[in-house]
């Protein structure tokens, strides 16, 4: 175990020192590895939880890796609140933190989701303790019900109403970019056109980080 976990340490130390970055259209450079604070839960119940999310997040920093990411679904247990207490201990310009709020489906109405989207938003910042994040992501664009039956101009809707929301934050300076994750080419075919110059969330690249 201390060797396998001395040998992940090393690896994190290499990688840190070579991550290139990229620049978003509005100017903000994003690191091209985030390391990804995903959930889980083990056989005996035992979560990823806030300590443990922390003392990783306080890791990464410490080995040189800037990018976290995280979302609004990966925080039942806590993980969030580490999270934001690890990166709280460093100069808020010195982390690229990324976070996601959930796709809205149907029956919601586009009212129904732009206020779920707006609630989803202020909670992750909530419980990152953030006053903003540097990439808020749409984490799954909407779909209709059941999963997988074709795009049409309602779930179209649903996507201009969650991204208008995204819109509004950004303007307000609560997200320093704001993108599209974990499409499928369900959303990329949608026939309808963004309110935006940026290619989401209505159509390709399926992961689009930008801003409008």
């Amino acid at each position: 175990m201390l060797a396998s976990k001395l040998a992940l340490l090393l690896l994190l130390r290499a990688v840190a020192a070579k991550i290139p970055s990229v620049q978003l259209n509005n100017g903000v450079l994003m690191p091209q590895f985030l390391l990804g604070m995903g959930p889980w839960c083990g056989k005996q119940g035992d979560c990823y939880n806030a300590s443990a999310a922390k003392a990783d997040v306080e890791m990464a920093l410490g080995l040189g890796i800037v990018g976290i990411d995280t979302a609004k679904g990966y925080g039942s247990h806590g993980a969030n609140t580490g999270i934001g207490e690890a990166v709280a201990l460093h100069p808020r310009n010195a982390t690229f933190l990324q976070s996601k709020v959930p796709g809205c489906s149907s029956p919601n109405t586009p009212a129904e989701c732009a206020a779920k989207t707006a609630a989803d938003f202020d909670a992750v910042l909530a419980e990152l303790k953030t006053p903003f994040v540097d990439s808020m992501l749409l984490h799954g664009p909407p779909h209709v019900t059941p999963k997988g039956a074709a795009c049409d101009a309602a779930v179209c809707a649903l996507a201009k109403a969650q991204w208008g929301v995204l819109e509004e934050y950004y303007k307000e300076g609560k997200a320093r970019s704001i993108g599209v994750s974990s499409a499928s080419l369900l959303p990329c075919s949608c026939p309808c056109s963004c309110p935006c110059s940026c290619p989401c969330p209505c159509s390709c690249p399926c992961f689009c980080p930008c801003s409008c």
